[in-house]
């Protein structure tokens, strides 16, 4: 109970935080300040042309693991219905450690927000909702694949699977967006993060992992999430900036954060009660920074009912606070998606660096 009294102290310091920066916005809309930044006296195109070899330059040099959500802003279709496949790996980044891969599928229907199961979830006024399923398989390892001993200092051998059930609430007077999650799955050999590595490995040549023996045990998961998404200003369908917040509890992750986003290029604007957008292709980037505090990570420290892992991360060696960047690019035609991202962490725990990956994933509206 005091953790989510905490956790919900949180956030609305979040939503405290965003209101008082939007009536700051608002003021400088009747000084000249922002009628510069709309751009009015200088050639868009030309601007615009910078600000995207900026992002892309970001996004070349950095690419650390987050939980699949494509309910997020910058990766949901439109939130009413839609698919989506996620896929990432530090192979893309040149590594091989870690949070390895990821692997996510979503499905989301506007009609089944009114579904019992879905009553765990919070009312949201004035809002637009959807409610969907998913999964989410992700693998970790150290950094010596070759090594069947238990690798001090490093990350453990651990892989989970969870079934997830959430809902996406857009209130478009506030232009803010919910999305509450629910998880429940397993960590450990039960999840196939062994044979999913030995036969990806196999496959691309590379070292065949000896350590699976060493992996976190079995355990049972279940997390609670909330994200919330505050639009604190949007330019003519070219630029968006926004506040977040996320807190999690569970027996996966326990953890409260904040950040901010900003898309830049031609895109639909979600928080509008009705589109003005009517162009078929969509094309825009986005780039965000997250501040988080860690109370408990079961990948590092073993299942929260089950304490008998061979080796796991002591909790004080472990980093309570980290910052994450994530970059990327998003192509839509009418009612395709396929996005691009690179994301990179500061160290989870002291005796390892910053962790790097890269993936994609691709959507279809119905």
């Amino acid at each position: 109970m005091i953790v989510v009294l905490y956790l919900g102290g949180k956030l609305k310091s979040i939503f405290l935080f965003s209101t008082r920066v939007k009536e700051v916005l608002e003021q400088l809309q009747k000084n000249s300040i922002y009628d510069f930044f709309r751009l009015s006296d200088v050639p868009f195109k030309l601007v615009y042309i910078v600000l995207i070899i900026v992002l892309l330059s970001a996004l070349v040099k950095i690419g650390e693991a987050q939980e699949i959500n494509s309910a997020v802003l910058e990766r949901s279709l439109d939130e009413q219905n839609y698919f989506q496949v996620s896929y990432d790996n530090d192979l893309f980044r040149g590594e091989d450690y870690g949070n390895t891969q990821n692997i996510g599928f979503e499905l989301v229907r506007s009609k089944w927000a009114i579904k019992k199961v879905f009553s765990i979830f919070p009312k949201i006024k004035n809002s637009r909702v959807s409610a969907g399923f998913g999964f989410e398989h992700a693998v970790y390892t150290p950094q010596d694949l070759a090594s069947k001993e238990i690798q001090l200092g490093d990350y453990p051998y651990a892989a989970y699977l969870v079934l997830k059930a959430f809902k996406t609430s857009c209130d478009t007077v506030n232009k803010r967006r919910f999305i509450a999650n629910a998880s429940i799955g397993f960590i450990g050999p039960l999840a196939g993060g062994k044979q999913m590595q030995t036969s990806i490995h196999q496959t691309t040549g590379d070292v065949i992992p000896q350590g699976w023996v060493n992996q976190l045990n079995n355990d049972l998961l279940l997390n609670y999430s909330v994200i919330v998404e505050q639009q604190l200003l949007h330019i003519k369908s070219r630029v968006s900036f926004l506040l977040f917040g996320e807190a999690n509890i569970g027996s996966l992750n326990t953890s409260v954060g904040v950040g901010a986003k900003v898309l830049l290029g031609m895109f639909q604007n979600s928080f509008e009660s009705k589109s003005t957008y009517n162009q078929p292709f969509q094309i825009y980037l986005f780039a965000s920074l997250f501040s988080k505090a860690n109370a408990y990570d079961a990948t590092l420290q073993g299942g929260f009912f089950s304490r008998e892992s061979s080796f796991v991360i002591d909790s004080e060696q472990i980093n309570r606070f980290q910052i994450a960047n994530s970059t990327g690019l998003v192509l839509r035609y009418k009612a395709y998606q396929a996005g691009v991202f690179a994301n990179t962490s500061s160290a989870p725990f002291k005796s390892t660096g910053v962790k790097s990956y890269g993936g994609v994933f691709v959507g279809k509206r119905f």
